[in-house]
């Protein structure tokens, strides 16, 4: 079974969807660096629109230990190959957004 996907909006501008684990990160990123002002980031569980609250205080490790603790099932675990592409997607987002 795969794990819920939820999307993440900054505004009416879509940031991410997928995972949990690398929406999340999306939005720490879009969150720490600001963003236009107003703007808040909201994700939203794409099965219901729920929105997904997210822990940001402390570091990024911290929130994405917040949310392994309080959604596991939005959290599947992933193995070293899978986390190393989702850390590569990461870097890939990461690098886009500070291009622009």
């Amino acid at each position: 079974m795969s794990s819920p996907t939820v999307t993440a909006f900054q505004g009416h501008e879509q940031l991410a969807s997928g995972p949990l684990y690398d929406v999340a990160r999306v939005a720490w990123q879009a969150i720490t660096n600001g963003g236009p002002a107003g703007h808040c980031v909201l994700v939203f569980d794409d099965a219901t629109g729920c929105v997904i609250d997210l822990e940001m205080r402390g570091d990024e490790r911290a929130m994405l230990a917040h949310l392994s603790a309080t959604m596991p099932a939005y959290m599947t675990p992933v193995s070293p190959a899978e986390q190393a592409e989702a850390d590569a997607r990461h870097a890939k987002a990461t690098a886009a957004a500070a291009a622009e």
